[in-house]
């Protein structure tokens, strides 16, 4: 006889930290990112530092797609191993976000 799936939901945690955001390791690391990130102008804080633990390829990536940081948009790009976290969610953050609101809905 096989053993049934359990029926139970599935659990989430959301939480905030400032931590490395090269060493948590999670899921999921969401990170808010303001527009402009398009450019060449150097990253700084936590996008500078995944960036360079990705060697570039966070930066890359986003080029790629077409991401430009604008408020409600996101971008998912796996970590292949390279940080304790398995992927990285951009999310675009509007550039006067200044509360718990804004930052809530980025």
């Amino acid at each position: 006889m096989t053993s049934r799936a359990s029926c139970a939901a599935p659990t989430l945690a959301i939480g905030f930290d400032d931590a490395d955001p090269t060493t948590v390791d999670t899921d999921a690391l969401v990170v808010l990112v303001p527009p402009g990130v398009d450019g060449d102008a150097p990253w700084t804080g936590p996008l500078a530092a995944i960036d360079a633990a990705l060697d570039g390829a966070l930066r890359s990536a986003l080029k790629d797609q077409g991401f430009r940081g604008s408020v409600g948009k996101t971008a998912v790009l796996p970590t292949l191993g390279r940080l304790p976290a398995r992927r990285i969610v951009a999310s675009g953050l509007d550039p006067d976000s200044a509360n718990a609101y804004d930052l809530r809905r980025a």
